[in-house]
């Protein structure tokens, strides 16, 4: 579904990632594990051209993205959570999810009833303003509205970053219910725990390039790996 061959990208004149290859086939839920500034971000965005690429290329259901803007790999099917959410504060959850809403002709096509379904939190504080709802809401809120466009894959950029315990487990079953359904995820996350519940492979990414690629077994039968790039 989606394949990124030797993507270099970064900020002006300061390169963020050297080379980042992987793919992700349909239905599969995939890491992509690293400590704050390993990358992360940074790949997800090159993916939705959020951050131009300077070489490489990635491609998505056999196509190539090179010079395809941002709104335009939405429309074939990219969904992106940002890190810090961009909810709108100023619209009720209602409206927030209004924005997003994109026609399809899949079965599978996500309606109100259905995120709300799968949010239930959010059903009930429909005319609420998203900016008066709770770290967690607004995590429900922004993943609810990309799921509102009809990704094929979904890009979850640090969903239980700053949550509770409580919220991030719940968080957590929400998103399993997601990959159960056949979605297709790719997340990024330094909750190692998380990832796992959640994931059926992962890389690991350090100082912009690939460390690892394979299960979390096999990720856990190198613990100087873990040690050199996970641990703080």
């Amino acid at each position: 579904m989606l394949e990124l061959h030797d993507v270099h990208a970064g900020y002006g004149d300061a390169a963020a990632l050297f080379g980042i290859s992987m793919q992700i086939k349909p239905g599969e839920a995939v890491g992509l594990l690293g400590r704050n500034g390993a990358g992360k971000s940074t790949t997800l965005k090159s993916i939705m051209g959020l951050v131009p690429s300077s070489s490489g290329r990635v491609i998505f259901l056999g196509q190539d993205l090179h010079g395809m803007r941002t709104f335009q790999r939405s429309r074939l099917g990219l969904g992106y959570v940002p890190e810090d959410r961009r909810i709108f504060p100023e619209l009720t959850v209602l409206e927030n999810l209004e924005t997003a809403v994109k026609p399809s002709t899949d079965s599978a096509v996500w309606t109100f009833e259905r995120v709300f379904k799968l949010f239930p939190a959010l059903a009930s504080m429909q005319k609420r303003a998203g900016g008066l709802l709770s770290g967690g809401e607004q995590q429900m809120l922004s993943i609810a509205r990309t799921l509102m466009g009809n990704p094929r894959l979904l890009l979850l950029d640090e969903p239980s970053e700053g949550l509770a315990p409580l919220v991030v487990a719940l968080l957590r079953q929400q998103i399993a219910k997601l990959k159960e359904e056949g979605l297709t995820l790719l997340l990024c996350e330094q909750n190692l725990g998380f990832a796992m519940a959640l994931c059926d492979r992962v890389y690991v990414i350090d100082t912009g390039q690939i460390g690892f690629a394979g299960t979390f077994a096999e990720l856990d039968a190198k613990p100087e790996l873990k040690r050199a790039h996970l641990t703080v």
